[in-house]
């Protein structure tokens, strides 16, 4: 019965999810200042899975969504199903391989990172173990993060005009950008584009 009940659960978010109804856990955070659709956000220390995979967000995304995907519905070392959480997290990574001296030049290619966050019942001793290489537990620190609130797809285009718009927002209230930027989704792809909860999110600095 517990695995009907699981599978059960996952339908009726699923459903709910189409008209904008979330019923997953998402970490807590507090909100430091809020200006319109954009919010400063302290986290707390969380745990997450997380997984890396070649090319950009476009072309990896269904690659390592289905990886992870695989591990909360029972592909871990205690064939249990962890609950499905939001939002999963997308951060493009740049690999860098310097060529030798007496000519210095850098090629690059990419990747992304996407990352699930934890179910709080679980902490790094209790939480389930990837069977697949591919995919590891890290605990993230405190975070403080700058956030935009969008709506939409979630397609690279509509990401970086909002990037854009946050970073000329934290440019002019004299923040400084500690990290990439992560891209945030909500929803499944399933819901109606108007009512996604979609967000940029920016690690930055104190202002000096």
């Amino acid at each position: 019965m517990d695995g009907i009940g699981y599978w059960l659960g996952a339908l009726f978010s699923g459903l709910l999810g189409v008209v904008g109804i979330r019923m997953e856990e998402t970490p807590s955070y507090q909100v430091v200042r809020s200006e319109g659709c954009i919010e400063l956000r302290e986290y707390a220390p969380r745990l997450v899975v997380q997984t890396r995979v070649e090319g950009s967000m476009e072309q990896g995304s269904s690659e390592a969504f289905n990886r992870l995907a695989g591990y909360i519905f029972g592909k871990n070392e205690a064939g249990r199903k962890v609950e499905m959480t939001a939002p999963v997290t997308m951060e493009p990574q740049s690999t860098r391989i310097p060529m030798t001296a007496p000519v210095t030049m850098e090629s690059s290619g990419e990747s992304t990172l996407m990352q699930f966050a934890v179910p709080s019942r679980f902490d790094a001793a209790s939480v389930p173990r990837p069977t697949d290489e591919r995919i590891t537990v890290r605990e993230l620190p405190a975070e403080r993060l700058a956030v935009i609130r969008y709506s939409g797809r979630l397609t690279g285009d509509n990401a970086r005009t909002n990037e854009k718009a946050l970073r000329e927002w934290m440019a002019a209230a004299h923040l400084e950008a500690a990290g990439p930027a992560r891209v945030a989704g909500y929803d499944s792809p399933f819901s109606l584009p108007f009512l996604r909860r979609n967000e940029i999110w920016l690690e930055f600095a104190p202002a000096r």
